[in-house]
């Protein structure tokens, strides 16, 4: 072949490699993470990067090769990104995120939301205020909680609707571990609350104040709050053990708590409203925030 000869296959892969070479930079774009360069975040296989422009948060390039082997380079380039820096199309695997397990958030709802029980054996309903959640909902009972400090121990303070199934044939056992019961039996279920404060008086041992009339949601009831101070259950090696409820907890009382314990009639059944706080020093407090929401209390809400 003469120096004046031209092949038109060779000329055609000349201009396409010079398209090659004006496409591809003499340095590559940095990839995620590195110290220089702009950043490249792959979304679907196409390159966004920042812009300055008011109004825009990214702008999309669509790398095109114009054909042959300037595609080819091109693609390459592109995947090899991909493989840098994780990509997000299909078939790869998504960063885990670091917020909770929804397990572990207690159920709550905004300010001025009401509440419907959905499992206790009695419906109801409360307006929950800033703060409260619903921790527990069950057939024998409905707990609600709201944070009363902050720090590394934060402390909680509660207010529980029960339904009362058994009472304590020893409220102070020496070994501090609650002992025999016997089922909660008033001679008439209208006497309940009253019979439940004689057995206070006479029969747990734990220092409280004289019952009191009360009324929540609209049925009247009587209410004592319970405050055993330091070394007053000593012989209840520091416990109480008033009773246990239907949903299984058991209702008792430790030294330097505060627990108000309100009765009232719901049907056949003895239903006790309890404030508790984990130190008699934050009852003050809470119980103002408590009876705003036991105030919200409606034992015959229509849905």
């Amino acid at each position: 072949m003469t120096e004046d000869m031209h092949d038109p296959i060779l000329d055609a892969f000349t201009r396409r490699l010079a398209a090659v070479e004006l496409l591809v930079p003499p340095k590559p774009p940095a990839l995620p993470g590195s110290a220089s360069g702009s950043k490249i975040t792959v979304v679907g296989g196409m390159a966004v990067r920042p812009t300055g422009r008011v109004g825009s948060t990214s702008t999309r390039r669509n790398i095109l090769a114009p054909v042959g082997l300037a595609a080819a380079v091109v693609i390459g380039l592109v995947g090899a990104s991909l493989l840098a820096g994780g990509g997000t199309g299909p078939g790869t695997s998504p960063i885990p995120s670091p917020t909770s397990s929804p397990s572990t958030v207690p159920p709550s709802a905004p300010a001025g939301v009401v509440y419907q029980s959905v499992n206790f054996e009695r419906p109801v309903a409360a307006t929950l205020g800033d703060g409260w959640s619903r921790v527990a909902d069950t057939n024998g009972e409905l707990t609600f909680d709201l944070p009363i400090t902050t720090g590394a121990n934060p402390e909680t303070g509660s207010v529980m609707i029960a339904d009362l199934d058994l009472v304590s044939i020893d409220p102070c056992p020496a070994s501090g571990i609650g002992g025999a019961t016997q089922i909660w039996r008033p001679a008439t279920p209208a006497v309940g609350p009253q019979h439940l404060m004689d057995w206070i008086e006479s029969t747990s041992g734990v220092p409280h104040d004289p019952p009191k009339p009360v009324t929540i949601g609209g049925i009247s009831g009587l209410e004592t709050t319970l405050s055993p101070g330091v070394g007053s259950l000593q012989a209840c090696a520091g416990t109480a053990y008033l009773g246990d409820l239907t949903s299984g907890r058991s209702l008792k009382i430790a030294e330097n708590e505060a627990t108000r314990i309100a009765a009232i009639v719901l049907g056949d059944r003895t239903i006790l409203v309890v404030t508790d706080v984990p130190r008699a020093a934050l009852f003050a407090d809470f119980a103002s925030k408590a009876d705003q929401l036991i105030d919200t209390f409606d034992f015959a809400p229509t849905n």
